[in-house]
């Protein structure tokens, strides 16, 4: 293996732990495909979203007693309530994004783990307002690792998603696929990196403004990927400068004049929050922190009503949650009073309707869901 390619894999290796499947250190169990010494069950959740206040979905990975399990749950206005998914989408899989189009009309993406004869399959399933089903017949252009992280719902027949591919020890490749009401087809993309390429994230105010959002790596650090679709074709957009490596977990676009992206603490150890103003990405003024912060997701009721969610101490797990009034990002307390813990995903349906979801950390970890209602933040159990 050439060496820049072992780095981009060591590196890639300790994000996908730190940022995707596996629990902080002080929480880590021996075994493999689950948690059995977790004396009670957790949601891990990484996506949110809904198109009203009686239908939100989210979706993730159910942690021990037992092996892993997939995770979809739905909002109907006055329960959480588990959703099956499609048992024939592999074993163990999970799902990293999830999009809606309408009540009847939702999509799910992540990855099975070895399926097909791969490493990781990509997985897709799709909502039609009776039941899950996964998609068969959809591009792996990866001989060993095929992932999605991301998906967004222009339209019923305008559906992108977004993640990586790789071939075995080759340099990893970004993975765009797009449904055009009856398939999803390949799509290609800019690799800029020449050794890792992955979109995490992707977002869009129509048809012909999209971006998705990751990392790069060549022999140096990793550093930000950014990627826009006009219409015809996807393009790799220029980063900050100044920034520094990292990487990015979210991106919300909001108009072809306004978009936003969070991801890792910039090289000073500063808040990643980045804005695109109709012609170039800058990185954004945010509250001073004492620790590092890692962000996950971000949220928007209006250009002037925009939520971030993630953690602080870079990863070891405080929750962090700031408000941006247009002018200003502000700090808030914790939902719920919750102290240790993070929050990995974001949905604003209204300015007085506006969840986040992750994990608290109390001797075990335990899922976290909390809505704002326009006045306060209130816990929001379900049952598990």
């Amino acid at each position: 293996m050439r060496q820049g390619v072992l780095l981009a894999a060591v590196s890639a290796l300790l994000l996908m732990v730190a940022s995707s499947d596996e629990l902080p250190v002080f929480f880590q169990i021996g075994g493999s495909g689950g948690h059995g010494s977790l004396s009670q069950a957790y949601v891990d959740i990484r996506s949110l979203a809904g198109g009203s206040r009686t239908d939100v979905w989210a979706v993730g990975i159910r942690r021990g007693p037992g092996p892993d399990e997939s995770w979809i749950e739905h909002w109907d206005g006055v329960a959480w309530t588990k959703i099956a998914a499609d048992p024939a989408g592999g074993h163990p899989d999970r799902f990293n994004g999830v999009a809606v189009a309408d009540a009847s009309d939702a999509w799910s993406v992540g990855y099975s783990a070895g399926v097909d004869g791969l490493e990781e399959r990509a997985l897709i399933e799709h909502w039609d307002g009776g039941r899950w089903t996964v998609l068969r017949s959809i591009p792996n252009p990866g001989v060993v690792w095929n992932e999605l992280d991301g998906v967004v719902a222009v339209s019923p027949h305008d559906v992108w998603a977004v993640g990586y591919y790789m071939h075995g020890t080759s340099p990893a490749r970004v993975l765009i696929e797009h449904w055009n009401g009856s398939e999803w087809k390949l799509v290609p993309a800019p690799n800029p990196g020449a050794n890792w390429n992955q979109l995490t994230a992707v977002s869009a105010s129509g048809p012909n403004d999209i971006w998705a959002v990751g990392w790069q790596q060549s022999d140096g650090p990793m550093t930000e990927l950014i990627e826009h679709w006009d219409g015809r074709q996807w393009s790799a957009m220029p980063s900050p400068a100044g920034t520094g490596g990292g990487h990015l977990q979210s991106v919300l676009a909001i108009s072809p004049r306004l978009a936003w992206a969070v991801g890792s603490p910039d090289v000073n150890g500063a808040q990643r929050v980045l804005r695109w103003d109709g012609a170039k990405w800058s990185t954004m003024p945010v509250p001073p922190r004492t620790q590092q912060v890692e962000l996950w997701g971000i949220g928007a009721a209006s250009p002037t009503d925009i939520w971030l969610v993630g953690d602080r101490s870079f990863r070891n797990y405080g929750i962090v949650l700031e408000h941006w009034d247009g002018v200003a990002w502000t700090i808030v307390d914790a939902p719920g009073h919750v102290g240790q813990g993070q929050l990995t995903a974001a949905l604003t349906i209204s300015s007085n309707d506006v969840w986040v979801a992750g994990t608290q950390y109390s001797g075990q970890p335990l899922t976290l869901r909390e809505h704002w209602d326009g006045l306060k933040w209130i816990v929001v159990e379900a049952g598990d």
